[in-house]
């Protein structure tokens, strides 16, 4: 039998502070768009968070075990709360568009 180890990708951003040293001027660097915190985790893990507490039904605890299973990592209850949330915010304009499809679709007698 194999033994396959998953491993998180981990990856820093750093912004830099520097003064300009004629006009003494402090520019501030900028992180990426989709970087909101210091630490946090990935688009991936959390559409796995989703996946698994939504479609697979498995309760936060249960994902966290897995999680700490597979990754050694344990995400919060906030931080699937909130990845579930945003997952629904990101879905809201197809969510409307279906149920506007579905109210006009004609039924079969």
């Amino acid at each position: 039998m194999t033994s396959h180890v998953l491993k998180i990708v981990v990856t820093e951003h750093g912004a830099k502070c520097k003064r300009c040293p004629h006009c003494v001027t402090m520019t501030h660097a900028v992180f990426p768009e989709e970087v909101e915190c210091p630490v946090q985790y990935g688009e991936n893990l959390k559409a796995l968070m989703v996946c698994l507490c939504k479609y697979q039904l498995l309760l936060c605890d249960q994902v966290r075990g897995l999680f700490g299973d597979l990754f050694d990592c344990c995400p919060s209850t906030g931080t699937m709360v909130n990845a579930v949330a945003g997952c629904s915010r990101g879905l809201a304009g197809v969510e409307e568009q279906v149920r506007t499809l579905l109210e006009d679709a004609e039924v079969p007698a």
